[in-house]
């Protein structure tokens, strides 16, 4: 996440465990530390996200990241807890094209890595 400008954004790696090709259409994402949310966003991808067989894939610049709290006083922790996520993709799809829809919703991790980019590191 990178606080330089007014409107924070950020971006992801998206990691792809499958032996067939997913494109994501569409991520919406809560994440906090200790149950309480930090950070907000919904997008849908203009070019839908292509993440290779067994690859990754760099989201790009992902716009206007809603900080719940009205600030990131969690910086020093390093990780995040996924409160919800919910991806809308299609696997198997071949350059990103066709493939078969697949909702996955309400998934949850903790601890997961994260680095932030601010004016003041």
């Amino acid at each position: 996440m990178d606080l330089q400008r007014k409107q924070p954004h950020l971006s992801f790696t998206a990691s792809n465990p499958l032996i067939l090709e997913i494109t994501l259409d569409r991520v919406a994402v809560s994440a906090g530390v200790g149950g309480v949310e930090f950070i907000s966003f919904d997008h849908t991808f203009e070019t839908p996200l292509v993440v290779p067989i067994l690859g990754t894939a760099d989201s790009g610049v992902i716009e206007n990241v809603a900080l719940t709290q009205g600030g990131l006083d969690i910086i020093p922790e390093g990780f995040l807890d996924i409160l919800n996520l919910d991806l809308f993709l299609r696997e198997a799809t071949i350059g990103g094209i066709g493939g078969i829809s697949v909702n996955d919703t309400g998934l949850t991790a903790t601890d997961t890595s994260t680095t932030w980019v601010t004016p003041f590191n």
